[in-house]
Formats: structure tokens, C-alpha cells, sequence
């Protein structure tokens, strides 16, 4: 394999994940609780959410891609994040971290038929 691209990002990018449509890639940075969206026609990072939750260590995009998951290492808690506005939108609590995350998106996005 042969790097094509190098994307600086946040601190200790920990996770990432490409919108279904291939248009985002969103990268998790745990070090300094934020989320690097990178355009993927142009591949730099054109926004940074900055404060979405105590150290970001997994992200996952929902079907229809309207919103973000973003797991935590240290806290009970799944962020909802906008794409359309690329601002944080809740804090759903869970019953321990969530930094398992992925496979929890998938399931619900099954169960709510999107």
C-alpha cells in the first residue's frame, strides 16, 4: 500500500469512519475532545467540533447520515452530533463508557428503520 494523502487532524485521533455516501470522513481525537471532519473530494480537514464529551475514543455515522456518534473512554454517555450543522446535540447516557460504539449505531439504526 502507498500513502496518498497526509491529513493533519487533533491530538490522538483515536477512531474513524466514513459518511455512507463517501463524501466525510470524520476522525474521533481523544487528546483533545474534538471530531475532524475531512472533505474526501478535497481531503483536508474543513471543520473541527471542538467539546464533544471527555475523551472521544469512537465514532460511528448513522444510514442516512444526519447524525454523528461519538463514544467516550470515561464517561457513561453517547454525543449526538448535527452533520448538517456540525454542532453537538445531546448526551444520551449509557450504563457504562461507550467507547465500544460502533456495533451499538448499527443496532439502532436497525431497530429505527433507518
Amino acid at each position: 500500500d502507498t500513502v496518498t494523502h497526509t491529513i493533519p487532524v487533533g491530538y490522538h485521533a483515536s477512531d474513524i469512519t466514513v459518511s455512507p455516501s463517501g463524501s466525510f470522513i470524520y476522525v474521533a481525537n481523544s487528546a483533545d475532545n474534538s471530531v475532524s471532519v475531512i472533505s474526501r473530494s478535497s481531503y483536508l480537514a474543513t471543520t473541527t467540533i471542538n467539546n464533544v464529551g471527555a475523551s472521544p475514543s469512537s465514532i460511528a455515522i448513522s444510514s442516512d447520515e444526519q447524525t454523528l456518534y461519538v463514544g467516550q473512554t470515561f464517561t457513561p454517555s453517547l454525543i449526538t452530533i448535527s452533520t448538517a450543522t456540525n454542532t453537538k446535540e445531546d448526551a444520551i447516557p449509557t450504563i457504562i463508557n461507550s467507547s465500544r460504539l460502533k456495533a451499538c449505531v448499527l443496532k439502532i439504526d436497525c431497530r429505527n428503520g433507518i
